[in-house]
């Protein structure tokens, strides 16, 4: 039965978990404007990056060349810590759709960012390599040594194709869970293309400046993949926070109310027993 002792430490326990997801809640949306300012003055460097790589790219009909192999590497980006909602769930199942409709997933071999992903993903599948300790630090030199890494395994081509999961950010109520290829680029043609084509004057060969290019561009794309994720993970875990500290106090309220309501018949008890006592001495 409940009483007055339990309700009153259930309300004290409530409201430390108010406090918790309104302070988890205020972190959240400080990471999120912070990165949403990192990810807009990086694009702005990232899409100069791109148009100039595929201006190159046109001008000189330049490939990697890799081995014949059908290789694939599938880079898994998902959060190191939890209480974001359905971020990693999302990511798992777009991950096992994926495997769903390859029947070959001895050809699959899975790069991780983040903890979450390789917790549960080292249970099921193999882990060709793990970067969980570099989604804490979201500067691009940092990121660009362990992206060197990827870049290398296709050139010298231990991989046919590199793709990646992520969670796309659009804005902090709509994102969406994607597979994008990364590697080999298609060179599909794009309207800056041809309106920049014949501005640029290229003094050195263009093998030298496609060599310079071509890494520097597969590093901002992932690491713009990376960003637009920490965005997610930061949206996700706002959305979260919030609907957890607006249910906490729906909580609060309840127990407020089955308080006051036990409050109130122990003192009518006692005011009864009192008045009771009362009339037990008056026919005395």
């Amino acid at each position: 039965m409940i009483n007055i002792k339990d309700t009153n430490n259930r309300i004290v326990t409530i409201n430390s978990i108010i406090n918790i997801t309104n302070a988890m809640k205020l972190v959240s949306v400080a990471e999120l404007k912070k990165t949403q300012i990192i990810y807009k003055q990086f694009m702005k460097y990232y899409l100069n990056i791109k148009k100039i790589f595929f201006i190159l790219n046109n001008k000189k009909k330049i490939r990697y060349n890799n081995f014949c192999n059908k290789n694939i590497l599938l880079i898994f980006i998902s959060s190191n810590k939890g209480l974001c909602g359905s971020f990693n769930s999302l990511l798992f199942k777009k991950l096992d759709d994926y495997f769903c409709n390859n029947i070959d997933k001895n050809n699959v071999s899975l790069l991780t960012i983040g903890n979450k992903g390789y917790i549960r993903l080292s249970k099921k599948y193999k882990i060709y390599k793990n970067f969980n300790y570099i989604s804490n630090n979201i500067n691009f030199k940092y990121f660009s040594k362990y992206f060197n890494t990827i870049i290398n395994d296709y050139i010298v081509g231990n991989f046919s194709n590199i793709k990646i999961i992520f969670t796309n950010f659009v804005n902090s109520i709509k994102q969406y869970t994607i597979i994008k290829d990364i590697l080999p680029i298609i060179n599909n043609k794009t309207d800056y293309m041809d309106k920049y084509q014949n501005d640029y004057i290229l003094e050195s060969s263009k093998k030298k400046l496609y060599d310079y290019i071509f890494p520097l561009y597969l590093k901002c794309r992932l690491y713009s993949f990376v960003l637009s994720s920490l965005l997610s993970e930061n949206s996700f875990r706002m959305l979260s926070m919030y609907k957890a500290h607006e249910n906490s106090c729906n909580i609060k309220n309840s127990l407020m109310n089955t308080y006051n309501k036990l409050r109130q018949n122990a003192i009518t008890s006692e005011l009864c027993e009192v008045i009771n006592g009362f009339k037990f001495l008056d026919y005395k």
